[in-house]
């Protein structure tokens, strides 16, 4: 591949809120971590890098990436500021630019974001995930699933408000959870039933008919202190110093008969397929008690970081962490920007 002008997109302070540090004393989920690798990657293969982050008056970005004469953009943007959604306007002024982006667009963001409507994508893809529903703070109406119930914030991610009390397992439980999520993210939740197995996560790359499963990953809880629910919290996620932390241990290749892994495969390629997530993507599965798979949750933006899953995938599959970057950057370079003739289109109009 020829040397391309590559825009690297973050934004600095949406994992502020993650709190929890490294050996080293960055951040767990600081996205300048990712940043720092993928530059290294691009650059060790000739690339020219240019970090650009996100900025205000959103006049000041789009400016930068206009005169930057960019090739293509690498979208890590995991938010804007400490707003979640931020992420899908960041790619649908990616679009209106346009210029290449890695990743997905977002019409897949933000179905993916929000639960409750990925759920129902679910749901009417045919594909097994838990059955779930949407509650308010204070609800009155009866609750048609079987506890023991899981519940979460309905538009949050990195396990934002997961922790042991999501676990409920009567109503007055479920009550006083729902209110909790509502006083600390104003937001609603999605009580879902929880299915207390393995759980595993499923990195796919590409897109479209070119779309594959990397090896299956899985949490181990052994380590998990007794008592405890077998969950991946935010402190399991980002808080070093926790329990939590340490009784979640990523292994990969997950240990499944074959068997078990083709359905744990298919359900995430259908998932991946369903939300319409592009180059890299995750899908986080539970597995029951007769070993049938049950799709949580797609991310369609994870972490990218060198110590993350999907790199950790990628390296059992026999992809170094530079080659995953750059088969990324192959991918997106494939593809033309997105909204390239309806701006002209809108232009022409304006125009007359």
């Amino acid at each position: 591949m020829n040397p391309l002008r590559i825009a690297l997109l973050w934004d600095d302070g949406i994992h502020g809120v993650l709190a929890g540090e490294r050996a080293d004393g960055t951040p767990r989920g600081d996205v300048r971590v990712a940043v720092a690798a993928v530059e290294q990657a691009l650059r060790g293969a000739g690339h020219i890098t240019e970090r650009v982050g996100i900025d205000f008056p959103i006049s000041r970005f789009l400016a930068r990436l206009e005169s930057g004469a960019f090739d293509l953009a690498f979208n890590l943007c995991e938010g804007v500021g400490d707003v979640a959604t931020g992420e899908i306007a960041v790619t649908a002024l990616l679009d209106l630019v346009p210029i290449r982006y890695t990743g997905s667009d977002p019409m897949a963001l933000a179905a993916a974001l929000d639960k409750a409507r990925a759920k129902e994508i679910l749901t009417a893809r045919g594909i097994p995930t838990p059955r779930g529903t949407l509650l308010a703070s204070g609800f009155s109406r009866a609750v048609e699933l079987r506890f023991p119930l899981i519940v979460k914030p309905a538009r949050e991610d990195g396990s934002l408000g997961i922790e042991e009390a999501s676990v409920v397992r009567d109503l007055p439980a479920l009550r006083a959870r729902v209110d909790w999520v509502a006083e600390h993210f104003a937001s609603a939740s999605l009580a879902e039933e929880f299915v207390d197995g393995r759980e595993l996560n499923v990195s796919v790359l590409g897109e479209g008919a070119e779309r594959f499963a990397l090896p299956i990953g899985e949490i181990d809880f052994s380590g998990m202190p007794e008592g405890r629910p077998r969950i991946v919290s935010f402190n399991a996620k980002w808080r070093e110093d926790t329990a939590e932390f340490a009784g979640t241990v990523p292994v990969v290749p997950a240990p499944l008969t074959e068997p078990v892994a083709a359905r744990v495969r298919e359900a995430a390629l259908r998932a991946a397929e369903a939300f319409g997530v592009r180059d890299y993507a995750r899908v986080d599965l539970r597995l029951d008690r007769a070993e049938n798979p049950w799709v949580l949750e797609v991310n369609p933006n994870p972490d990218i970081s060198p110590d993350a899953g999907v790199p950790r995938a990628a390296k059992v599959h026999g992809w170094s962490y530079d080659r995953l970057i750059l088969e990324v950057v192959a991918m997106a370079m494939r593809r033309s920007p997105q909204a390239r003739r309806s701006v002209r289109l809108l232009e022409a109009t304006a125009s007359r």
